[in-house]
């Protein structure tokens, strides 16, 4: 094994780039998508009710920021916690066995899943943040008669509230990540205790 693969990306982007290549989990694309449409829908046909969608997206908005803040340090805490306690031995063993999916060793996917997340909860933060800063120019929701005006702001909304999904899934593959990780370093030293 070349062990220089290990230390291979040495910038923020290159790893991004490597964390890219390992999919989002179906069920967490098809539980957003599921609940986007279902919001849309339902603040759609229930347009007239929404008399102050204009703080109902502000407070869901800040809501968001602060919740994967808070999130993302719990889950960097955690992942530091993991890789200081984490036995160099498993982790040597990861990291000589390739994924038979990617391109990567066991060890760079298992750490990967985790930085993933942070990445993804990061993205999350910066849309809704982006979303935040450029809401005040909108013109305000009811004094308008415009369709794609008020489908815009139900669309802002069912976003927003999906993030709370995607970030509820976010979390579950965290977990998995985690018993995944784990599991794979038990195996693969007991696969070389046998073989001794």
């Amino acid at each position: 094994m070349k062990y220089e693969e290990i230390t291979s990306e040495n910038s923020f982007w290159k790893l991004f780039k490597l964390t890219w290549q390992i999919p989002a989990a179906k069920d967490t694309k098809y539980a957003f998508f599921l609940f986007l449409t279902v919001l849309l829908s339902y603040y759609w046909y229930s347009k007239e009710r929404l008399v102050s969608v204009e703080i109902l997206i502000l407070n869901v908005a800040e809501g968001i920021v602060s919740a994967t803040i808070s999130l993302i340090g719990f889950i960097f805490a955690a992942y530091i916690v993991f890789a200081n306690l984490a036995d160099r031995k498993l982790m040597h063993l990861m990291a000589t066995n390739k994924h038979p999916k990617y391109n990567m060793s066991f060890l760079k996917y298992g750490h990967c899943n985790f930085i993933k997340i942070m990445f993804d909860l990061l993205i999350i933060v910066f849309l809704t943040y982006i979303g935040l800063i450029f809401f005040p120019t909108l013109p305000k929701f009811n004094d308008i008669d415009s369709n794609s005006v008020r489908l815009l702001y139900i669309f802002i909304l069912a976003m927003y509230q999906s993030f709370y999904i995607l970030i509820i899934m976010l979390c579950k593959s965290a977990i998995f990540n985690v018993y995944n990780s784990i599991m794979v370093g038990v195996r693969f030293y007991a696969e070389e205790q046998e073989n001794k």
